[in-house]
């Protein structure tokens, strides 16, 4: 039987109906798990879970619930690095979406990017987000995306420039008076001040913190162990002081949050002449299994050197050096290598020149008086000129060394600070003394140590698959475009890749001078630019 049209119609506009009603439901739901997601996360989440994607209709349903659920999992501390979660949400949002849905989606974006180390791309993420901040309405998360930015800024060790943004979100914060996260990003600037090794302002925000009754647990129990640290690490340690904080801290929460800082306390209580209870406290990190942790070896290497014991200490400070992450040991490797090689050179020249001169000096016996008065004089001024050159040349490295340890983490390199302070010290007390190089024992056992990892495939392996890692695959991709260039020149691109200046490139590759790395640089740059590989743009802009 045939229906007629106008029943044909009606079932038409029926089935419209009850479709658009299902998805008015669907977003009805999203709608209503959005209104408790800050107060009840876990309850939110519990909810999106429940929700069969499948049973979705409509791109914006889709777009909605991916945006929920990223911000679900971010607020149950939940750190995905799994970018189709929010994917949904940009494709959506990007060309839909209001102001503040773009920025939320770009936002979340950036913390999936970031829980996944990729900071570079996380900054893209942020950036795009800020994009929409002149409209969109939401203070809370224009702040939350600056600091956002702040963090990679943190990650990349771009200091400077993380101050700016947590300043930016601080204002924003101070604007809608949400004090849990102005609170927070007071702490986060104590901390980027740290990093700026800007220790009496640190200091001091520390401690207004600490003095600030709206600062609550547990957020006041990290502020007071970071403070703690801070008292260790800073030119002028307290350890006494140090000591309390930490002891408040244990008495409060019954815990401190890293082996960096129990092996710090147990340092503290050595020099505060505590010496079984910081052997205890090592003895309890022993048992737990942090022996080999790089923290534990540097803060016990402090004590060693305390005691008297700088076998013991050198030891342990090499073991802590070489189980560090792979590009921060290759950069060790270098910079500490290219400093022995120099002064190795160095006395190498000089020697020649003792050699020269007592050449000199059996000529001038057989010569006239006079004349051998003025080549003697003009032996003398070229050594003193020659010193004058060496003591200013090992003024260079030593501060290039400084330089190094200040562009370094307060909290990852910890232990590789120290190690550049301490190579430091001894090259300057060498220096000081008068004493001939090459007789210290020491500097030739740390001169071969550094000098085979610098020479070691595995370390220059493992260092262009951290590349990889930061940049997708930047140095896999570039020996597959070019891969007819030699070893050599593979090295030099990886440390191009890596942001290494002129004069940190003359000392990695022991050239002479600054105009031979910019040679091996321009030729390398010709290659690239010759070529017709389609990422050569991508590779040029390290050259520029």
């Amino acid at each position: 039987m045939k229906l007629s049209k106008t029943a044909l119609f009606f079932l038409f506009f029926a089935t419209s109906l009850l479709a658009s009603c299902g998805r008015r439901s669907q977003m009805t739901q999203l709608s209503d798990i959005e209104s408790y997601i800050d107060a009840r996360p876990d309850s939110a989440l519990a909810s999106i879970r429940d929700i069969d994607t499948s049973a979705l209709h409509g791109r914006a349903a889709k777009a909605k619930f991916a945006l929920l659920h990223a911000m679900a999992l971010d607020k149950n501390y939940i750190d995905t690095a799994d970018i189709s979660v929010i994917a949904p949400a940009i494709d959506y949002y990007e060309k839909k979406g209001t102001a503040d849905e773009r920025l939320k989606a770009y936002y979340y974006q950036g913390i999936i990017h970031y829980n996944g180390g990729r900071y570079n791309k996380a900054i893209v993420s942020y950036t795009r987000g800020a994009e929409s901040i002149s409209e969109a309405k939401d203070l809370k998360y224009h702040g939350l995306l600056y600091a956002g930015l702040a963090d990679c800024y943190t990650n990349t060790k771009e200091f400077a420039e993380a101050e700016g943004y947590i300043d930016k979100a601080l204002e924003c914060y101070h604007e809608i008076g949400h004090q849990r996260f102005l609170n927070g990003q007071l702490f986060s600037k104590a901390q980027n001040l740290v990093n700026l090794r800007e220790w009496d302002s640190a200091l001091r925000q520390y401690k207004e913190l600490l003095d600030d009754p709206s600062i609550e647990e547990p957020l006041k129990s990290i502020i007071e162990e970071y403070y703690a640290i801070t008292l260790m690490t800073c030119p002028s340690p307290d350890e006494k002081s140090a000591i309390q904080h930490f002891e408040n801290v244990l008495e409060e929460t019954g815990r401190l949050e890293s082996v960096n800082h129990y092996a710090a306390y147990a340092y503290a209580l050595s020099i505060d002449g505590k010496p079984m209870e910081s052997k205890e406290w090592f003895g309890k990190l022993e048992r737990a299994g942090f022996s080999n942790d790089v923290a534990f070896k540097y803060w016990r290497h402090r004590v060693a050197l305390a005691e008297g014991n700088p076998a013991e200490a050198y030891e342990l400070l090499r073991e802590s050096m070489l189980q560090s992450d792979s590009i921060d040991r290759v950069k060790y490797s270098l910079s500490a290598a290219n400093a022995q090689r120099e002064y190795l050179e160095q006395s190498n020249r000089e020697k020649q020149l003792r050699i020269k001169s007592q050449r000199i000096g059996t000529v001038a016996i057989c010569l006239a008086a006079l004349i051998g008065m003025l080549i003697l004089g003009l032996i003398i001024w070229r050594i003193r000129s020659l010193r004058r050159e060496e003591s200013e040349r090992m003024s260079f490295l030593i501060g290039s060394l400084q330089e190094q340890v200040r562009d370094l983490s307060r909290e990852k390199s910890q232990a590789k600070f120290h190690y550049l302070s301490y190579l430091y010290e001894l090259i300057t007390q060498s220096g000081t003394d008068g004493s001939d190089y090459s007789s210290k024992r020491i500097y030739k056992q740390i001169r071969d140590k550094v000098k085979s990892l610098q020479n070691d495939p595995t370390s220059q392996k493992e260092f262009e698959n951290m590349l990889d890692k930061e940049f997708d695959g930047i140095m896999r991709k570039f020996k597959a475009d070019y891969p007819s260039l030699s070893d050599s020149d593979y090295r030099i691109a990886s440390y191009v890749f890596a942001g290494f200046d002129n004069t940190s490139l003359m000392l990695i590759l022991g050239a002479s001078n600054s105009g031979t790395v910019r040679s091996m640089k321009s030729r390398l740059k010709s290659r690239i630019s010759s070529s017709g590989v389609s990422d050569k743009k991508d590779y040029l802009q390290f050259f520029e």
